[in-house]
């Protein structure tokens, strides 16, 4: 449980921590080179960080491992495999094809492209985004600090993207449902990020209901950075404001499930397997695990 886990950490990091000292004062005596000073803590407020951000993020959950045990309403036990949903083979992928390159506004329009979900392929071939890789994010935005949630008082959790990506590289715990995240670039430290990239001539301020609307007054935040590992994502959901939206990945993969506006809340949340989906390992990973099947 967290608060066993919490007295082991904290347990192993001081006992660590006592012996560096012993170390650091043998070297002085002895005249060895000595260890900087603040690698001594480096570890503990990382560590320390990362707890606090999970416990605020989800305060009434025991652990956040896939490995947990979580018990149904009948007393069964049930483990959490180690998930593998993202090579699954059983998922059809029927989405149409669009090559950016080749089919104009008007053609996209006439074929009635907007009013289905679509893979538009060649969009970043200018972007200057497509050149991101993790180096160039953390020399750039490395001390700033992201949001990864919010909590109880819809208040954001944050950490700087230094910890996050550690977070990440270390995947991300073992978390069945890791911290994701979630920015708006409309203000912050990625209020620049609008020069990386264009819109798609599909979605141009000419198409956009929203662009009538004054941008700070009236208009809604719609530009986002996402940013998460493995077993991360977002949890089963429509937009809020009933809008069409694009998203782009810049690097690794993103699974996507996709339903008609007709499909029924019952087959996409089934109350049968409701005991097995605790509220404590909600998101994109359970639901793979034991919605899809």
């Amino acid at each position: 449980r967290l608060a066993e886990d919490e007295t082991c950490s904290r347990t192993a990091s001081d006992a660590a921590r006592c012996a560096l000292e012993a170390l650091k004062q043998e070297g002085e005596e002895e005249g060895e080179p000595v260890l900087p000073a603040e690698h001594d803590d480096e570890p503990l407020e990382y560590e320390e960080r990362i707890r606090r951000a999970k416990k605020r993020l989800r305060p009434g959950a025991s652990s956040w491992n896939v490995s947990s045990v979580i018990k149904d309403s009948g007393g069964t036990c049930c483990c959490m495999r180690e998930l593998t949903y993202m090579d699954a083979q059983d998922v059809r992928d029927s989405l149409k094809r669009v090559d950016y390159n080749q089919v104009t506004s008007d053609e996209w329009d006439r074929a009635g492209f907007g009013c289905t979900p679509q893979v538009i392929q060649g969009v970043t071939s200018d972007w200057a985004a497509k050149e991101w890789t993790e180096k160039m994010l953390l020399n750039k935005w490395g001390d700033e600090r992201f949001r990864v949630g919010s909590d109880e008082n819809d208040e954001d959790v944050r950490l700087t993207l230094n910890d996050f990506v550690r977070y990440l590289n270390d995947d991300c715990n073992g978390d069945a449902n890791p911290m994701y995240l979630f920015e708006h670039t409309g203000e912050g430290p990625l209020e620049s990020i609008v020069d990386e990239y264009s819109i798609p001539k599909y979605f141009s301020s000419t198409r956009d209901l929203f662009s009538v609307l004054n941008p700070i007054e009236e208009r809604p935040p719609h530009r986002w950075v996402l940013y998460g590992g493995k077993r991360s994502g977002s949890a089963i959901h429509k937009d809020p404001l009933c809008t069409s939206a694009w998203n782009t990945s810049i690097f690794g993969r993103k699974r996507w499930m996709l339903f008609p506006p007709g499909a029924r809340k019952v087959h996409l949340m089934p109350a049968s397997v409701g005991a097995l989906w605790p509220a404590r390992i909600s998101g994109p990973s359970a639901w793979f695990e034991h919605m899809l099947p």
